[in-house]
């Protein structure tokens, strides 16, 4: 008896993109990760211009993830901001996505999820963020 929607396995959950925060201060990478983003089929359910305005978007929204750069017009350093973010929306996963990526010690000292230099294709920025989507299954495209 075919329904039209796709088939799933008994009590799973039907596959959905991710929900997805973008936090940049620069407009042009803002718009161009937003685009990238929706592009690979991902919800794009806030952009925001400021680290303030991403904390607001996290507890507001309760993303999946949130890709952010960590340069966004704050007095808070690196630490002192992801600290405060993933305090808005604790399940969310944090991707930093920034011109300059810290080491991978630092990212790890800052409990980021991933990290990835401004300029990487879509197709590495999308499957990053399906990577570390918390309990969203993979949508083929």
């Amino acid at each position: 008896m075919p329904t039209g929607q796709p088939a799933t396995d008994a009590g799973a959950t039907p596959a959905r993109p991710p929900r997805v925060v973008v936090a940049d201060a620069d407009d042009a990478d803002r718009a161009r990760t937003t685009a990238l983003l929706v592009g690979a089929g991902c919800t794009v359910v806030a952009v925001v211009g400021s680290h303030a305005q991403a904390m607001v978007a996290a507890r507001t929204h309760q993303p999946d993830v949130i890709v952010t750069d960590l340069r966004g017009g704050t007095i808070l350093g690196p630490a002192a901001y992801l600290t405060a973010l993933r305090g808005q929306c604790p399940t969310a996963a944090i991707v930093v996505y920034s011109g300059v990526l810290p080491s991978a010690e630092d990212l790890a000292a800052l409990r980021a999820s991933a990290g990835l230099v401004k300029g990487v294709d879509a197709g590495r920025l999308a499957a990053t963020v399906q990577d570390v989507s918390p309990g969203v299954r993979r949508v083929a495209r």
